[in-house]
């Protein structure tokens, strides 16, 4: 293949992409699937404490993933949890170029190789119960994911994201902060984000086959065949198998669901747009999509979803080959019914490099299908989400969407329901940023006083964009 094919040019991009990709109160199912409740650890995610995790390693395993943090390689260590100790735990970082950038050193391949050293007080952490001992879990979880909220100096946007998800009956993965030690010594304040894994689905599809279906990370059933053709030459992860997170050493594992949908959405291509409606409306939910959509776009995850990178020269046509990412599908085994789950809300709310990243109104059907520049030159243009012919559909469906959003303004993402919940971590997360300050790990971001006024600022977007929405679906 000669090295200026598109293929070539487009895994490279590819890979700048995927290493931007770093990284949801409670409950937080679809309306008639579950509310999560009913498992052991939920107690773990209440967002009015923060809870002390002790890690404890040897210094050698210190040393070895200080080295190198993106290797995401585990250790052995323990964990002690309001004096329960937990031993034979895997220990390791976790994160890609949106949180390593700046906290580890560059390899040998510039700035934006994240392979070097650990130069930051904190990274995300995740805890492994069954790496070691097979089949173990802990408060009924296999493993805890801890973000160092590096890119968000309020440390809300994560917990009011996911939780605006689920207060609107969309699954994702609940939260609460957490206060960790390593040997002792206080390495800061993180959010615990529950692991998207079968226990999660236990949790909220229970009720649906007992939530035994397929959780697929960043495989978008609406992509033109084209784009998948092109894709899988470039990484595995974007074939059905490589996606799959959930029952992947199952005897009987089929991907019937998700297939069986895009068969049918794939031929109503070539027929219609109103059987392109029908078939949509018959697998996925669509005023559960349209929640999503709206609680999406209320933060302006514009690193998500609704955001389609389509390389290729700026200002041509769009061809359909194109990809997103930042998001999971559940599909249920043998219902033929699809619901995708929130994930990664760090850069949200206002959040630098990625804001302008979607620069069209969702379900502008008008909008030209050409690629445009993103904010940085290395990665490849868009395209309006509009474009996409899953999106397309949700977007011919204004009405519904419109009173959607309505709800939405009136409910979860109010300022009576966002203001409370700001105010109340505000205060109880005051003391430890105080405590992150004294210990040097706060470094850049100020005092106390700069921290209230980072918050008073995530106040002021939440005001500015409830105007934004509403003004959306008046036009």
């Amino acid at each position: 293949m000669p090295d200026n094919s598109p293929v070539l040019k487009f895994a490279a991009w590819f890979f700048l992409i995927t290493l931007a990709a770093c990284g949801p109160g409670q409950g937080g199912a679809p309306p008639t699937i579950g509310d999560g409740s009913a498992d052991e650890g939920a107690y773990l995610f209440d967002d009015t404490v923060v809870r002390t995790y002790a890690l404890e390693m040897s210094d050698e395993n210190i040393a070895f993933i200080d080295a190198s943090p993106a290797r995401e390689e585990y250790v052995e260590g323990s964990l002690v949890v309001e004096g329960e100790r937990i031993d034979n735990v895997g220990i390791r970082y976790k994160g890609g170029i949106g949180s390593f950038t700046g906290c580890v050193g560059s390899g040998p391949g510039g700035a934006l190789d994240v392979s070097g050293p650990k130069v930051c007080p904190k990274l995300g952490m995740k805890i492994s119960f069954n790496l070691y001992v097979e089949n173990r879990r802990w408060k009924g979880l296999k493993k805890l994911q801890f973000h160092a909220m590096n890119q968000d100096p309020t440390y809300m946007k994560e917990a009011i994201g996911y939780q605006m998800f689920q207060d609107f009956g969309v699954g994702s993965p609940r939260t609460a902060f957490a206060r960790i030690l390593l040997n002792g010594e206080f390495i800061g304040l993180y959010i615990l984000v529950e692991e998207l894994d079968s226990t999660f689905t236990e949790s909220r599809f229970g009720e649906l086959e007992g939530g035994e279906g397929n959780l697929y990370k960043d495989y978008w059933p609406g992509r033109q065949v084209e784009a998948d053709e092109v894709l899988a030459q470039i990484r595995p992860d974007v074939t059905l198998d490589g996606s799959l997170r959930t029952n992947r050493d199952e005897p009987d594992l089929n991907h019937d669901t998700m297939t069986g949908f895009i068969d049918e959405f794939q031929a109503a291509l070539e027929i219609s747009e109103e059987v392109v409606d029908e078939v949509v409306g018959r697998w996925i939910d669509i005023e559960y999509f349209h929640k999503y959509i709206a609680v999406d776009r209320m933060l302006k995850a514009n690193d998500g979803p609704l955001h389609f990178f389509a390389p290729g020269p700026i200002g041509t046509e769009y061809d359909g080959v194109g990809w997103n990412h930042n998001y999971y599908w559940y599909a249920a085994y043998d219902t033929p019914a699809l619901w995708p789950v929130a994930w990664d809300l760090d850069l949200t709310q206002g959040a630098g490099i990625t804001d302008t990243w979607i620069q069209d109104e969702w379900n502008d059907l008008e909008v030209p299908c050409v690629r445009k520049r993103n904010s940085l030159p290395f990665f490849p243009p868009s395209v309006a989400p509009a474009c996409d012919p899953l999106v397309r559909s949700l977007a011919r469906r204004e009405q519904a969407y419109g009173k959607v959003v309505t709800a939405l303004l009136d409910g979860p993402a109010s300022e009576s329901v966002v203001g409370a919940k700001m105010a109340r971590w505000e205060e109880l997360l005051s003391p430890y940023i105080v405590e992150e300050i004294q210990a040097g790990i706060r470094r850049g971001r100020g005092n106390l006083a700069r921290w209230t006024e980072q918050v008073q600022g995530l106040r002021e977007y939440h005001v500015t964009r409830r105007a934004e929405m509403a003004a959306s679906i008046e036009r």
